[in-house]
């Protein structure tokens, strides 16, 4: 794996430890990379999840953003499993 995939890869596992949400997009971006291909997100989305198991890979839309043109890099986040959501 390229050496700034596994820097992502390994923020976010770092990341993981204290929070429920760890968005790619947020990572990325403050490890100084401004876009990465769909299939480096795959790369980066299948690594983290081998790595923690507990954490899945959801795609999240943000307000305004059509599913139909929302990229892996701007909505991917890991999401714990046991996560628990109010219902609205």
């Amino acid at each position: 794996m390229k050496e700034y995939k596994q820097e992502i890869v390994n923020r976010i596992i770092s990341e993981a430890e204290c929070c429920k949400i760890v968005s790619l997009h947020d990572i990325g971006t403050a490890l100084g990379h401004k876009h990465i291909s769909t299939q480096d997100c795959r790369d980066i989305i299948n690594a983290v999840q081998k790595a923690i198991p507990d954490y899945k890979c959801v795609k999240m839309v943000k307000p305004g953003q059509s599913r139909a043109t929302a990229s892996l890099w701007t909505t991917a986040a890991f999401i714990d499993r046991n996560i628990e959501f109010e219902d609205f």
